[in-house]
């Protein structure tokens, strides 16, 4: 078969298992039983836009075809930090953030995502194509990927998996803390006149982000992540097309309320939209992600971060403590209406030789609560005297 056309996604291949662990006088190797496989209950998989992932079905008692998986949990355990280190560490940070405020600041030029050159030959060559080996339905071809935001092939890959990642750690805190509740999408905008100004240079654009987030924060949003926008759709009145037109903005996605808009712009002199809660979360911030601002220097090198968390969400407020990898296998859908169960099979896309059946792994970050510092202040007070 020749396969010489399209494409779109690139998945990392694993089988699990590997070789049995020696003893320990290492003469000959302790017995170990197989990695257990069994079939997936509560999670299935999606392949969708060349990105797999797994989503929770809930009310789901009946076994997931899609998935047949080994599951291997590792625990990422942070590095000892001897004390010498440590107050090493903290110094140089503060030299930096010293040397950081001294400096003048510097031009930045905004883009949208693609604006640059692919950084190899191969994005968006076909890596192989995905098709069943029983009735040949080709159904999807796997090309090489950079993910990075300047190449114009792979940027919307790159827009995909961070999604993914922002989806991941959302539900994960509201798992975590019980809050379902009082998520929604804010779009933030300040004054015109003023950011266009800022957002000429990085300094600037750092000060837009303190103040956005200073306001959510003693408005009432608890947390979240905020991604910045340049530029906005207009719509011409007279032949109805859609342009862009400079207006910088943000948008929010976090947990609190928010007092009336009237009367946050008159206390601020900012304008919020309530865009309410959206239907698909991993839609919202992949749309969202596609026209974010890349915020370069005169090299077209990006300098600065578009998306940041911020709150109750912060990266110092949550961690990762272990990630959850499972091999997970593609079916054939026109052969199980027919009563068969056929894995996918990957080819090559110009001698459509078979390379063997299509496997790719999984990863499910967990995450944990960061303990927050002890309130001195009140432990003093509750002693009494202080003494």
């Amino acid at each position: 078969m020749n396969f010489c056309e399209g494409g779109a996604g690139k998945e990392e291949a694993g089988v699990a298992g590997g070789p049995p662990p020696e003893s320990s006088d290492g003469s000959r190797p302790v017995s170990q039983s197989p990695p257990e496989i069994r079939r997936v209950s509560c999670y299935h998989a999606s392949y969708e836009g060349g990105l797999l992932a797994e989503h929770p079905s809930p009310e789901r008692t009946t076994e997931a075809r899609e998935g047949v998986v080994a599951k291997e949990v590792k625990r990422i355990v942070p590095p000892s930090e001897l004390p010498h280190q440590k107050w090493r560490r903290e110094v140089n940070e503060l030299l930096r953030r010293r040397e950081r405020k001294e400096r003048e600041p510097r031009r930045v030029y905004i883009h949208f995502p693609g604006f640059g050159e692919p950084r190899y030959d191969t994005c968006g060559v076909v890596r192989y194509v995905l098709a069943c080996p029983r009735c040949g339905s080709v159904y999807k071809r796997v090309p090489f990927k950079c993910y990075r935001d300047e190449c114009p092939k792979c940027y919307r890959e790159r827009a995909k998996r961070d999604a993914w990642r922002i989806t991941e750690r959302i539900t994960e805190y509201a798992r975590l803390t019980w809050k379902w509740k009082d998520w929604k999408h804010i779009i933030l905008s300040p004054p015109q006149k003023e950011a266009k100004e800022l957002m000429k240079t990085d300094v600037g654009i750092d000060k837009l982000f303190k103040t956005a987030v200073k306001l959510l924060r003693k408005y009432g949003v608890e947390g979240g992540v905020i991604i910045f926008h340049h530029k906005r759709k207009g719509k011409d009145r007279r032949s109805r097309k859609r342009y862009w037109r400079t207006g910088p903005h943000f948008h929010i996605y976090g947990y609190g309320r928010l007092i009336k808009s009237s009367e946050f712009y008159a206390e601020t002199n900012w304008v919020y939209k309530n865009a309410k809660r959206g239907r698909k979360l991993w839609g919202l911030i992949y749309y969202l992600l596609t026209h974010k601002a890349c915020i370069c220097d005169e090299n077209n090198s990006v300098i600065k971060k578009s998306v940041r968390w911020f709150g109750s969400l912060a990266l110092n407020k949550m961690r990762r403590v272990a990630v959850e990898r499972r091999t997970v296998r593609l079916y054939c859908k026109k052969c199980a209406e027919e009563g068969e169960e056929v894995a996918l099979h990957k080819y090559d896309p110009v001698t459509g030789k078979d390379l063997g059946v299509f496997e790719f792994v999984v990863e499910r970050f967990k995450y944990a609560l960061n303990k927050p510092p002890p309130n001195y202040r009140k432990l003093i007070e509750d002693d009494g005297d202080g003494g």
